[in-house]
Order: structure tokens, then sequence, then C-alpha cells
């Protein structure tokens, strides 16, 4: 998720099911086995300001004194317990002092309110030198170098430079104008960021990198051996949580095949003390999407062996919806679905020094002046909801299952049938039928079925791996007088009874060469 406080321009293999960590609380108690549902650890995303400004510009507002001890005293009071406190590296190569400097005053006032901090590596657009208008991230000398990479030249997933960038970090060929390796140097960026607040109380853990660009396949493994190596490095210095991160884009399945499978490859080959950070923009409401992304993570989470964090949550933006706002119903909801999957903790986005444009206001947790700080009611739902909460196990599973389709008639795997339209429907060749292939996954109860039709005929069960194995089905369905303009329709159903229909919008050419 960007900083959006910043210049405003707006092959599938089957894993084993492994057991979450056994990772404790400040008491001890291990948390894959507490006494309920509640995440033990909530808060807030948090900004600095010397740890977040980027080289290629500045901030026009400033911190008020005593920014952390009045903030974090807020935050405490209210019964929250955990900050993911932000940094990039290129601030860090700005003025390291003034960086050290902040992450010291944020070490000794988390220490003070009793506050747990997950440091977090960030980057949004990779970097102030590709996107010198709203990015930030990696430092400005990986690129001059590089003239495939041009100042300005673009650091939106979209852009072609983007892609090269991250095709190159992933295959470990960016480096510095010496030729010093990019993994080597952050890494060692990384380390000088233990050394200051490891040896603090305060100090839960670190956040290995912020939200990696996907773009093919390929990446997922690639991503996985960059998080080892990183993660390798921090363990030569540090004991405590290391957290990877969730891709981008946020889709399921797709051109990337972004699937449970795939995306848990991305975890360190140590799962020791590890936790998988995703985020969830939009109300986690019954069967909706992002009810979807949120059991797709919590189910990456359980393969990987790696408790899951909600790093960040909130209502966002889109160009079909620009306004967005939260209320204490929608909170609430996602914190209910955060204690189904067993979530590790929560932070909701974000508690900064610098307001938001009026259409979401809903990211601005604090009002903040030269001579005051003061929560606003979108922090106030959070607190509510936490002096509320009751310490209570709960059985229920309301959480819809997912049955995302792979292939049609053989074709090669990345097609987004998802986002088939009446008006763009998926052209599909055959002769006598439809073969469908897909997975299923559901982390309440379980899978109980998986069903497939055209419009207008009868469900026929798909066929499965094996009894409880879902990760494969496949069926073959008859299209000989199926209608030209028509919808695939696949049922999946858990063991609780939530029901989700996946609909693909199909153009059926019939007498066509399959492909």
């Amino acid at each position: 998720m960007s900083i959006l406080f910043l210049t405003f321009n707006t092959e599938f293999h089957s894993l084993v099911l492994k057991p979450v960590n056994d990772l404790k609380n400040d008491q001890g108690v291990p948390l894959s086995n507490r006494a309920n549902d509640t995440p033990p650890y909530q808060g807030v995303n948090f900004l600095g300001y010397h740890t977040t400004i980027p080289e290629t510009r500045d901030y026009h507002k400033r911190i008020p004194d005593g920014y952390f001890d009045k903030s974090f005293r807020i935050i405490s009071n209210a019964g929250m317990n955990i900050i993911r406190y932000l940094f990039t590296w290129e601030s860090y190569e700005k003025n390291p002092a003034l960086f050290i400097s902040e992450l010291k005053e944020v070490s000794k006032y988390a220490d003070k309110w009793g506050i747990r901090v997950i440091y977090s590596n960030d980057q949004f657009h990779i970097s102030s030198w590709l996107d010198s208008s709203s990015g930030y991230g990696f430092p400005s000398f990986l690129f001059k170098s590089n003239k495939n990479l041009p100042y300005d030249g673009g650091g939106a997933s979209g852009n072609q430079t983007a892609r090269l960038w991250w095709t190159d970090w992933y295959d470990r060929n960016i480096r510095d104008m010496d030729g010093n390796d990019g993994w080597t140097l952050q890494a060692d960026f990384l380390k000088q960021v233990v050394k200051v607040v490891d040896g603090h109380a305060s100090t839960m853990g670190y956040e290995i990198l912020n939200e990696p660009q996907v773009y093919n396949a390929s990446d997922w493994e690639k991503i996985g051996n960059y998080n080892t190596y990183i993660s390798g490095e921090l363990r030569k210095l540090s004991s405590k949580t290391i957290i990877f991160d969730r891709q981008l884009p946020s889709d399921i399945g797709g051109p990337i095949l972004a699937f449970p499978e795939n995306m848990a490859k991305m975890a360190p080959n140590n799962t020791t003390n590890t936790v998988f950070k995703t985020t969830l923009f939009g109300v986690p409401f019954h069967c909706s999407f992002a009810e979807a992304r949120l059991n797709t993570a919590a189910k990456t989470a359980q393969l990987s062996s790696s408790p899951l964090w909600i790093g960040e949550f909130n209502v966002g933006i889109t160009a079909t919806d620009p306004f967005a706002d939260i209320n204490q119903t929608e909170i609430n909801l996602f914190i209910d679905k955060f204690k189904e999957t067993k979530a590790w903790g929560w932070s909701y986005w974000i508690w900064s020094f610098r307001q938001h444009p009026s259409n979401i206001k809903n990211y601005d947790l604090a009002s903040v002046t030269e001579n005051n700080i003061k929560a606003t009611k979108y922090f106030d739902y959070i607190k509510n909801l936490i002096s509320n909460e009751k310490d209570t196990t709960t059985t229920k599973d309301t959480i819809c299952p997912t049955a995302p389709v792979v292939k049609i008639n053989g074709t090669q795997p990345g097609i987004d049938y998802s986002k088939s339209t009446p008006d763009e429907p998926i052209l599909i060749n055959v002769n006598s039928g439809i073969s469908v292939e897909g997975e299923a996954y559901d982390t309440g109860s379980g899978i109980k079925l998986v069903q497939i039709r055209l419009k207008g005929s009868p469900y026929q069960n798909v066929n499965h791996e094996s009894p409880g194995d879902w990760s494969k089905w496949s069926s073959f369905i008859l299209a000989t007088n199926a209608k030209e303009e028509n919808e695939l329709i696949i049922k999946v159903e858990d063991n609780a009874d939530n029901i989700k229909y996946h609909t693909i919008f199909v153009k059926i050419m019939k007498g066509a060469n399959r492909k």
C-alpha cells in the first residue's frame, strides 16, 4: 500500500500443510495455542520523519516536539500493543545521522509505553529516483549506473522500467556504481537498523521488504531466495521475528498464478520465528473479493508454516470508487474475520503527522499540529473495539471457500478468468466439450464439494486429487448443444455450508480446433 500522504497523484504442486511456528507472546504463551481467538498484537502503522523522507524531495511539514512520546502514549492508553514503523533505505542514505537518531527515539519511547515495534523496510514505486513525485524506497546509487533505469523513468508496476528493475533485483543483477551487489548492500543497511534497536525490549522484529512486485510465475521462488538471503544475514545479529510480505498485485490466480502454493514459495527457507504479512484494503463482506484475499493469505500462511499478520488494512480507493470511508461496524467486521483466521495480529493504516486528501480521511488516525496531537474518530473506532473485546473462543466459520480456475481446455495457465465480463468473455474453442482445471481451499471448516456447470445445465461434481485434497480439481463438460454466449459457473461449498459462486463469461466457438 502506498504512503498516500506523499505527493498524492495517485507448474502447480501440492505442499504438505505444516503446523504454525511456536511463537510466544510476552508472557511466554505460545500464540498457536492461545486460549482465545483475539489476535495478540493489535495496533497501527506509524510514520516517522527522517526515516521516511525521500532523497529527491522534502516534507513541508515537520513533526512537533514530543511526537513519539505523545503519540505512543495515546496508542498505548487505547489498549494497542504494536506498531508497524515505516522506514526507507533511501532515507538513511539521505541523512544517516538523523535516520539513526530517530530510530533511537522511537525505540526509547516504545520501551517507555510498552509498545512492540515491527521495523518495516518500505517501498512504493521502488524509489524516488524512478518516481520523483510519489515514489520512495531504494537509494539512488542503485540506479545511476544503469541506463535502463533513468531518473523519473517510472516506478509504477505497469511501467516497463519497473519490470526491468524487479527482474534484475530478483536475479541479483542490481549493483551500485562500484559494482557492489544490491542484496549485500541492502543486508548491510538493515544490519545498521538491527544494531540500533535490537537490544530494546520494544523491538518485535523486522520486515524484509514491503510488497515485492511479481510479473512472472518464476518470480515466486526468486523472491523466496531473496528472503532467504536477507533473513539469513539478519539472523547473524538477531533472533527476533522476521516478516516476509505478500506480493503486488494482490490478484488471486491470474497470469502470475497467485495461488497459496506459489505465494508460500516466498517464505525464507528457515521459517523459525517468521511471520507472513498481508494487507487488506476493502471490507471483507461475506463472499467478497476482499474476503477471498484474506482466505488466500491465511492459506499461504499455513503452507509456509508462518503465522498471519494483517500488516495494513482499511478501505481503499479505486478509479470507480474514488471516495473511501469506514465506520465502526466495518471495523468490527474486519477484526471478526481476522479472529477467524487465528491471525497473529493486525495494524490499521495509518498514524501520520501529515493529513490526507478529503476523499480518504479514513487514513487519518491522528490530527497533528505544532502544539497538539489528537486522535481522530477513526482511531476511536479501533479503541472502542479493543475496549469491548471479549476473550472468548469461537468455532464459527463465516469465510467463504475459494475455487479459482487455472486452465480451460488445456490452455497454458496465465489467463485471469475472474476478470471476464459479458462484454469481454473468454473465447473457448471446442469440439465436444470443455475441460476445466482449478484448485480450491478453505482455512476454516474445509472444502465439502466443488461443482461446475454451464448456464442452463445441471451441476456436476468435479474430480479432485484425493479425499480432503482439493489442491487440484478437474472436470469435463459436454458442450455439444451449448449456446455460443454462455457462463461457466463454479460452485464451492465448505463444511460450514458457506457457498461461493465463481462465474466466468465465455464465448463458445464450436467446431474449432482446440488449443
